[in-house]
């Protein structure tokens, strides 16, 4: 395995008999997007600014952006999704949905040691034909952020 070439880049480390597996952050990335795009309520990822990653066609799209993967120095994985809910889903129950979902799909593939994952809803998709009711708040707000151990 001396041709690896993740060797020393960061990512999610597993020990066997005969060398050690590597797993790069955009691997990490992939898996969660997946698993998020799957939860009830979540319409899409959004980038930093809270802007849609959705096509035009409604369809879930990833590119790269909505979640975040960093790595502290004991290879434990910390997380931060930005996502777009659905009007009229509860909040609350979406961001857990979100956390279990990765948490579960990153575990599943990696078995990697999940600290953190940290769940920023950062706009609200109203469907065509209802408007935004003047009494809701704007789409933006603070991140509902959990802790997600193994």
């Amino acid at each position: 395995m001396k041709d690896n070439p993740h060797e020393g880049a960061p990512g999610a480390a597993t020990e066997l008999q005969l060398g050690n597996v590597r797993v790069a952050s955009s691997v990490i990335e992939s898996i969660a997007r997946h698993e998020i795009e799957q939860v009830d309520g979540v319409v899409g990822l959004a980038d930093s600014e809270g802007g849609s990653l959705l096509d035009r066609m409604g369809r879930k799209k990833s590119s790269g952006k909505g979640v975040t993967v960093r790595f502290d120095d004991l290879d434990h994985i910390y997380i931060d999704v930005s996502v777009i809910v659905e009007y009229g889903a509860f909040i609350p129950t979406v961001a857990q949905q979100v956390q279990e979902a990765v948490l579960t799909g990153i575990h599943r593939m990696t078995h990697a040691n999940i600290s953190q994952i940290n769940i920023n809803v950062s706009g609200i998709h109203f469907p065509k034909g209802q408007p935004p009711r003047k009494d809701d708040s704007d789409n933006g707000g603070g991140p509902t952020e959990g802790k997600v151990t193994e």
